[in-house]
């Protein structure tokens, strides 16, 4: 008994461990299953890149980006007023002014900067 122990045992150790084809069959299903996930995560993405793409054409009536940006800058411009701007920022701040002050304190520091430029020619 303790021969054939002793024979098994240098047959398991003499002969290389060859891989089991399980694990092999495992790995694969495993990295064809990534890769779909993988394919389907692509595809959901390029459809929604898609769907807003599709939804921002329709909010702009079509316009391209260039023309979209220079919506957005009229926008601003047409839209924000720099003295109420300053006002509330001042007023932010805890200065409380009128517009009126603001405007006249632009107009001195415009007319102080042209006397200064007349001065240095």
């Amino acid at each position: 008994r303790r021969a054939a122990i002793r024979d098994s045992s240098n047959r398991a150790a003499s002969s290389p461990p060859s891989p089991e084809n399980n694990d092999g069959e495992d790995e694969n299903a495993s990295a064809e299953a990534a890769l779909r996930t993988a394919e389907l995560r692509a595809g959901r993405a390029a459809m929604l890149g898609f769907f807003f793409t599709t939804l921002g054409d329709v909010a702009t009536r079509g316009s391209g980006p260039l023309q979209q940006l220079r919506d957005e800058q009229t926008y601003v411009l047409n839209h924000i007023n720099p003295v109420n701007l300053l006002k509330d920022a001042l007023e932010v701040a805890g200065f409380y002014v009128e517009s009126v002050v603001i405007i006249w304190v632009c107009l001195a520091v415009v007319f102080l900067a042209a006397v200064q430029q007349g001065l240095a020619n």
